[in-house]
């Protein structure tokens, strides 16, 4: 654990909601969160119990998955921007997934996500992520389209068929407010900015600098932290292999397709964010491979069922192998053999 010393204990003023259902890695940026300095962390397991929290409490900042349930993480974001009743629609918000396609980051950035971040991940990724949101916030947009953080980050030209997206030459036709002025759903038919909100910046000092509090040093203890993290990892491998059995077993002997897909979709998203993250990257690899297997399943069943089976089969060899890193010229010969074998039997 880091020792907070009198710069970075400035960071304990912001308060923090962690939304995860991988109840162990959430524990452990849980962990890496305070270590930095964060003293106030609140933890959800879903989008609906997150809700909860915000209403209860005060909260500066959200860190969110997105494949949850009963509430997923983008249905959450659209709760807190959207709700007449949300206690805070500018919140920022990080998202921190193992969704890593593109239309997931567009998905995201569309429904106004402030953030994103792919799992796995490291100590260093995420005080850049969070360093962004306090340094450098975006103005924020609201109209009948969207609602959110200004998604250009740069200057660039009108887009007629995108709502928020203000004209450079009409600048008097949309109101601008300040955040304590900001009441949503009161100017439903117009868009409407929102000045740059330096809160987080003023709670933690304006003459603080985050490079500092995130120096190289800081953020090297709390990447220690994850890799002590080690050696749990390999349990946690083993269960999420064993949920998968179970899955595949209802799949194949069962036929309960719908809901074996679910599950070993999700036993194959934790996989892959966990093992990435402890420097399993053949095992994230071949797991983002296999999400991807359930994801499309067009094919025959039994030929769909052989596929996961081989991917199975390959993590199998890697926890039992103990093999970290990418695998070296073996890692790229199983991940070519799944890849041919992917498309042998899909379609």
């Amino acid at each position: 654990m880091i020792k907070v010393g009198s710069k970075n204990v400035q960071l304990s003023n912001i308060s923090v909601m962690l939304i995860d259902p991988d109840k162990e890695l959430s524990t452990l940026i849980r962990s890496v969160l305070k270590s930095l300095g964060f003293s106030t962390i609140h933890v959800a397991r879903d989008g609906t119990a997150a809700l909860n929290i915000l209403h209860a409490h005060n909260v500066d900042l959200i860190i969110t998955d997105w494949m949850m349930s009963p509430m997923d993480g983008i249905n959450f974001v659209q709760k807190v921007r959207r709700d007449k009743d949300s206690p805070n629609p500018m919140v920022p918000v990080i998202m921190l997934t193992a969704q890593a396609k593109r239309w997931n980051v567009e998905c995201a950035r569309d429904t106004g996500m402030t953030e994103f971040m792919v799992k796995p991940f490291t100590a260093k990724q995420l005080c850049a992520k969070i360093t962004r949101v306090i340094e450098s916030p975006r103005t924020f947009i609201v109209s009948p389209q969207y609602i959110g953080p200004d998604r250009r980050r740069k200057t660039e030209p009108y887009d007629a068929d995108s709502g928020e997206r203000r004209c450079a030459h009409d600048e008097a036709a949309i109101a601008k407010y300040s955040k304590d002025k900001l009441h949503l759903g009161q100017k439903e038919h117009e868009v409407f900015l929102v000045d740059r909100d330096f809160s987080l910046k003023e709670k933690i000092g304006k003459s603080v600098n985050l490079d500092d509090i995130f120096s190289e040093a800081n953020v090297r203890l709390a990447q220690k932290i994850i890799y002590e993290a080690k050696g749990d990892f390999l349990h946690w491998f083993a269960n999420d292999l064993k949920q998968l059995e179970e899955s595949h077993h209802h799949f194949t002997e069962h036929h309960e397709t719908q809901n074996a897909k679910l599950q070993m979709a999700q036993a194959a998203l934790r996989i892959k964010g966990r093992a990435g993250t402890f420097g399993y990257n053949l095992a994230s690899h071949v797991a983002d491979a296999l999400h991807d297997v359930l994801v499309q399943l067009h094919g025959e069943h039994d030929k769909i069922a052989q596929v996961i089976r081989k991917h199975m089969d390959a993590m199998y060899v890697i926890l039992q192998q103990d093999i970290a890193g990418d695998g070296g010229d073996i890692g790229t010969a199983l991940i070519a053999s799944l890849g041919e074998l992917t498309k042998k039997y899909l379609h």
